[in-house]
């Protein structure tokens, strides 16, 4: 009785064993797709947005854009690849803070935003003028004389760019354009030694919060000259700082 039960209990040892079922092969490691770009940066509809990308499965790969005012993801381009990597340049990009990404049929990307800013200058009348070689937005008028502008926080100003020239010579005469924000201090001066007519100039300088502005010339004999200034920023939003004379 007991060799029958021992040999009944290795045949049922069998048959278990023979019930497992086989391993799986583990499953191949999916490659990302990885989006970057070397212009995060940029002027609206003026500059030029930059990518690469790396990791490409097969198929057509476009770039698409968050729309700022639809909220909704836009094709603005083709990749232009090479094997798994590839590279794509965009212009007219919307003001604000578009985000792009790669498709490539139901795969993406990882999302990389660019900002995107529009050019604000101050002044009623403005008309572009070159500051050695800086061009920019500018206001002519007389000087000496003292004018403040505000600029409020909320309107995602982050470059400024400055420029002053002086004619009309007079005695010793001065200016000066101070840009205060949370960033610093952005000074540009002019001074009539050692020239009747300097230019000065100051570009992509960083802003940030609220910023004050201080427009400030002189003359030793207190008499007016003419001269031109610009003043111009580089923000998200429209700060309304044309109105603010």
């Amino acid at each position: 009785m007991r060799r029958t039960l021992i040999v009944i209990t290795a045949a049922a040892g069998l048959v278990a064993a023979g019930a497992l079922p086989a391993q799986a092969a583990p499953a191949a490691k999916v490659k990302p797709i990885v989006l970057a770009t070397s212009t995060p940066a940029i002027d609206a509809a003026g500059g030029q947005a930059a990518f690469t990308v790396t990791g490409l499965p097969k198929g057509t790969a476009s770039l698409q854009l968050l729309d700022p005012a639809t909220k909704k993801w836009v094709r603005k381009a083709a990749v232009t690849r090479s094997g798994t990597s590839g590279s794509v340049t965009v212009t007219g990009v919307p003001q604000g803070v578009p985000q792009f990404r790669v498709v490539v049929g139901k795969r993406s990307s990882n999302i990389v935003p660019v900002k995107a800013y529009g050019i604000y200058a101050f002044g009623g009348y403005t008309k572009q003028h070159t500051y050695g070689s800086a061009t920019m937005a500018s206001v002519e008028g007389y000087f000496p004389g003292y004018k403040n502008l505000k600029v409020p926080d909320g309107f995602g100003c982050e470059r400024v760019d400055v420029g002053l020239e002086m004619g009309s010579p007079q005695p010793t005469w001065k200016a000066n354009v101070l840009v205060t924000s949370a960033s610093g201090v952005v000074n540009t001066q002019i001074m009539s030694i050692p020239s009747e007519v300097k230019v000065a100039s100051s570009v992509g300088q960083p802003v940030s919060g609220a910023i004050d502005i201080g427009i400030n010339s002189s003359t030793s004999n207190s008499q007016p000259f003419f001269g031109w200034t610009g003043l111009q920023f580089h923000c998200l939003a429209d700060p309304g700082i044309s109105t603010m004379q």
